[in-house]
């Protein structure tokens, strides 16, 4: 069992009542409430200890960015209108309400990656390029053993 302030594995613990809900403390805990009870934990239950290894020498990663093409409200509506189909059918199709369908269309709403692929895959176009932005399409790295977020943050410039 553990401790639901500090997350410590306890043996037995105690009940306490904070700010009117009643949790399992451990005894170092238990001095942030009142005390209500005692908790046992059952034996036949394992302690499992989880341990992790860090990460042996650098990892290696390809990072290919694609961006939204520019028109893309454009692309989206002529092939919609090619297949014959209304805005209402479409949003049916991809599970999607009309009222986004009508906002990507108009250009008032860029499209999220989930959607955009499930434009792409009904319609059959393409709405995605490489992105201009970086010099290179492709970024190789190695990472050091911890990561932060910053390690794996790529900073893109917005181009003119």
């Amino acid at each position: 069992m553990r401790c639901e302030i500090c997350d410590r594995y306890i043996e037995k613990g105690k009940k306490v009542k904070v700010e009117g809900s009643i949790i399992i403390t451990c005894d170092e805990c238990s001095s942030y409430g009142e005390v209500v009870g005692e908790v046992k934990t059952d034996k036949k239950r394992k302690k499992v200890k989880r341990e992790t290894e860090p990460l042996q020498g650098g990892i290696e990663f390809e990072i290919e960015t694609e961006d939204l093409v520019e028109n893309f409200h454009k692309i989206i509506r002529e092939a919609r209108e090619k297949k014959g189909m209304k805005q209402r059918d479409l949003a049916s199709s991809i599970n999607e309400p009309v009222s986004l369908i009508h906002r990507i269309e108009s250009g008032r709403l860029k499209p999220n990656s989930v959607i955009i692929r499930k434009i792409q895959s009904k319609l059959g176009v393409k709405l995605l390029e490489k992105s201009k932005d970086l010099e290179t399409q492709e970024i190789k790295t190695s990472l050091p053993k911890e990561l932060t977020l910053g390690d794996l943050v790529v900073v893109r410039k917005k181009g003119k």
